[in-house]
């Protein structure tokens, strides 16, 4: 299972980024900005009167809300069990270089997970739009550290996960589905149909994108693969202008199609992530042909803000609802610990297991496993798809002790951080 939501978020005129990022540290050989290199089948770069025709024009306008406006909407700050670190750093502090941008977030250890979270950086940066960049060409580095949870197993595989990140199609017209769609038992967006030696999500626009940000057009949008798994995992950061109202533009990073309303839950070999967790972006400054991919601004004192929300847990115990198997019920242990609480080890903690000495690892016999289940005590009428209407990541069949299917249960957290970055 991944969790409904954790997303990750950049920018030239100002930044919303949804990253998880891997805390401040050392710097190790594969964690350093690393220099642009070009792909084999890296398309041309356009033109300069292409170059003018995709130039940065105005946020395009839309009513509809985004993921963060119905996050926002009642999130309160300095919850205890949320606590975020925040850094941002350049390779090179001189004005108008074409410097590296590094951006690294963390969340300790017995937090709840983060559900999204973007990042506010100054209006005076600039960021060259995608369509004026080879496609297909590595520009980035996103590493995430988290430990994960894989066959209904707790969350006892360490990360890192390694993505080099390729510029992708901004074109939302040529789209491409995160599922299966064509039934030949591999998800249509690591598929390569027209045999050019890149994954179509590449050459092609996410549905679900659409259905995150709809009515949105990303200024930049780059993808990552990483064969953690088959198919690989699939991470992507895109720059949007003005996703949080204000000035500049909104940089998400996603992993799989976390956010997307839509989302099947239980369909990746993952069961869960968990605290501590951590993103670090490496974005590099400049093509190895001098194309520029970030200028830095005039000389002076830059603020990046981030702006983060947690998961929900609806009974308070420290426990997000998309890693509790008991929602409702104070954990007896910690699930991110293998065994504690959990006597029988079958992913149920021993506060609603019906027998915690006599292991059922599908309690409700519905084919998902318990810790792959958002319902494991309740099976639904339809099994081939887990239904959570207010997407509180508790199912339909069992939230009823709460607020009901149709209303969240648990508050969303709010953190804030700044890093900040001096040009001279």
């Amino acid at each position: 299972m991944w969790p409904a939501a954790a997303l990750l978020a950049l920018v030239a005129a100002g930044v919303g980024v949804t990253v998880g990022i891997l805390a401040m540290g050392g710097k190790s050989e594969e964690d350093a900005a690393v220099a642009p290199t070009r792909t084999a089948r890296a398309t041309a770069a356009p033109t300069t009167d292409a170059a003018k025709a995709c130039a940065r024009g105005p946020a395009p306008a839309s009513e509809e809300p985004t993921l963060f406006d119905d996050l926002a909407d009642g999130a309160s700050r300095d919850d205890p069990d949320f606590e975020v670190s925040f850094g941002a750093e350049v390779s090179d502090q001189s004005a108008g270089v074409h410097a590296d941008l590094n951006l690294e977030m963390a969340v300790g250890g017995k937090n709840v997970a983060p559900r999204a979270f973007y990042v506010t950086i100054p209006p005076e940066w600039g960021i060259t739009p995608g369509c004026q960049i080879p496609l297909g060409l590595a520009i980035g580095k996103l590493r995430w550290d988290a430990p994960l949870g894989r066959d209904g197993n707790p969350c006892n595989e360490p990360g890192p996960l390694l993505f080099n990140m390729l510029n992708a199609s901004t074109d939302t017209a040529n789209t491409v589905e995160f599922g299966d769609s064509d039934g030949n038992d591999r998800p249509d967006f690591a598929e390569d149909k027209d045999a050019s030696g890149r994954a179509d999500v590449v050459e092609k626009y996410p549905t679900f994108l659409k259905r995150m940000f709809p009515g949105r057009v990303p200024i930049r949008r780059l993808v990552g693969l990483f064969k953690y798994v088959d198919p690989p995992i699939l991470a992507q950061s895109l720059f949007f202008e003005s996703l949080s109202g204000s000035k500049g533009t909104t940089l998400v990073i996603i992993v799989q199609d976390l956010g997307d309303p839509e989302a099947v839950r239980g369909e990746s070999g993952f069961t869960d992530y968990c605290t501590p967790y951590g993103f670090r972006i490496s974005d590099s400054g400049a093509t190895f042909e001098g194309l520029p991919l970030y200028t830095n601004p005039a000389a002076g004192r830059y603020q990046f803000i981030l702006t983060a929300f947690g998961e929900r847990d609806a009974d308070g115990d420290g426990i997000e609802n998309t890693l509790d198997t008991c929602p409702f019920d104070v954990n007896q242990g910690n699930p991110r610990v293998k065994g504690e609480g959990d006597a029988d080890e079958d992913g149920l903690d021993a506060a609603c297991d019906p027998n915690d000495f006599e292991g059922n690892p599908d309690q409700d016999g519905d084919g998902y496993l318990n810790r792959v289940d958002i319902c494991p005590l309740a099976a639904g009428a339809d099994t081939t798809k887990q239904k959570d209407a207010d997407e509180d990541g508790i199912g339909d069949e069992c939230d009823t002790s709460g607020k009901g299917r149709d209303v969240p249960d648990g508050h969303v957290s709010l953190a804030l951080g700044a890093g900040e970055i001096v040009t001279h």
